[in-house]
């Protein structure tokens, strides 16, 4: 009896070697298992929170732009456009393949810039400086306004002259309201233009440049200095505008040979540079000195004084390779918040998604816009990549401020 005991002891003492074997090699098999279940966990997760970030950059981005272009005061566009020589529909333009940046297209680009209409006048005619010539070219301060002056009573010549002292723009407008017709016409050929003058210079050109003028005049007759200067400024900021076009350029016409209906077509411009001009209130906190900005209140009279923002998009290939997007903020009286002032390259890229092509002109950049001067709107597409993904944010963007890309017939 007691020997039967031991040897039962004995059995029961633990595993044999083959089973030791068997529970790990198991053991092995589940451990394999979860943790290709939490790799592939893992890397999906990876995959998702890249994928969430590309979008949601992408749509702050296009938000941002689409948010400074609806306020823009002044617009400027470079960038590549399809070549199209027979002016007819062109539904072709550069692909930018799913999750494979920098595909090579083989279409044919050229490189342009693109300006207002009267803009591209005001240019073409400036032989000196933009600011003199659109200040005045059209104001005739001469010796027709004093003779008209002399002629008239006391009083009424006080009257005008008060009149064309006036310097704040709502004030000035306000005021011209209460004034008869005739008293309007009267002060308008005292302050902006010798009426026999101006006529006499615009019988002497043929059609086309007559209409040209008429755009330019009809613009800038009853700017104010701070439009003026804004204005003069804006375009000085542009590196070798003389050759830029204008917007109304990128507009074609085209007989459907189907239909035998004529109908129009608009280049698409691949964008390399958004410059914009933009107005906003001064917060004195934020302007190293108030010198320029207080002595400019004082001389305009103007107690809501706006800031100049001069906002520049850059679409290019950084450093490292990425197509990005770069945006720089000058301010005229705000310096503090001038982006020259940011330390680093990182501080004004807002995004390094940006889906590009490569051909013979280079890089093409995923900003893909059709721009429809006459009804002031932007086609803008823009593509998103990278290796896991891709994105595309596609709308038409409504400039708020009419005759920003067109100019009033």
């Amino acid at each position: 009896m007691k020997k039967l005991q031991h040897n039962k002891s004995l059995a029961n003492k633990g595993f044999t070697l083959v089973e030791l074997l068997v529970s790990i090699t198991i053991l092995a098999f589940i451990m394999i298992a979860v943790g290709g279940v939490m790799y592939s966990n893992n890397i999906i997760f990876k995959k998702t929170k890249s994928d969430i970030y590309v979008q949601n950059n992408a749509q702050d981005v296009y938000n941002k732009i689409n948010e400074d272009l609806m306020q823009a005061k002044h617009v400027y566009i470079e960038g590549y456009v399809l070549d199209n020589p027979d002016g007819t529909k062109n539904d072709n333009g550069v692909y930018f393949k799913t999750n494979e940046p920098g595909i090579a297209t083989t279409e044919s680009l050229t490189f342009k810039k693109f300006i207002l209409p009267t803009d591209k006048y005001v240019v073409t005619h400036a032989s000196g400086s933009i600011k003199d010539y659109i200040a005045g070219n059209l104001e005739r301060e001469n010796t027709s306004r004093q003779t008209m002056l002399n002629a008239m009573s006391s009083s009424e010549r006080l009257f005008y002259e008060s009149l064309l002292s006036i310097t704040n723009e709502v004030t000035l407008e306000t005021t011209l309201q209460g004034l008869t017709q005739a008293e309007r016409d009267t002060y308008v050929s005292l302050k902006y233009y010798n009426e026999s003058e101006v006529e006499q210079y615009r019988e002497s050109l043929n059609d086309a440049d007559r209409a040209e003028f008429d755009l330019y005049r009809n613009r800038f007759r009853y700017m104010d200095e701070i439009e003026q200067t804004e204005c003069a400024d804006f375009l000085n900021s542009i590196s070798g505008i003389s050759s830029a076009e204008s917007f109304d350029s990128l507009k074609h016409t085209y007989t459907d040979p189907s239909t035998g209906e004529e109908k129009y077509s608009y280049d698409l411009v691949y964008i390399t540079t958004l410059k914009l001009e933009l107005s906003q209130k001064v917060d004195t906190s934020n302007c190293t000195s108030t010198a320029t900005y207080n002595a400019d209140k004082t001389r305009f009279a103007d107690n809501n004084l706006k800031d100049s923002v001069t906002v520049t998009y850059t679409f290019s290939q950084g450093t490292d390779g990425q197509n990005q997007i770069k945006v720089d903020y000058n301010y005229k009286y705000m310096d503090k918040l001038d982006t020259t002032t940011y330390v680093g390259i990182d501080n004004n890229v807002v995004t390094r998604k940006l889906n590009y092509a490569t051909g013979s002109s280079g890089t093409i950049p995923g900003c893909e816009a059709m721009i429809d001067a006459e009804n002031d709107s932007i086609k803008l597409n823009l593509y998103f990549s990278e290796n896991s993904m891709s994105y595309t944010d596609r709308g038409m963007v409504k400039l708020r401020n009419s005759y920003v890309l067109h100019d009033a017939k």
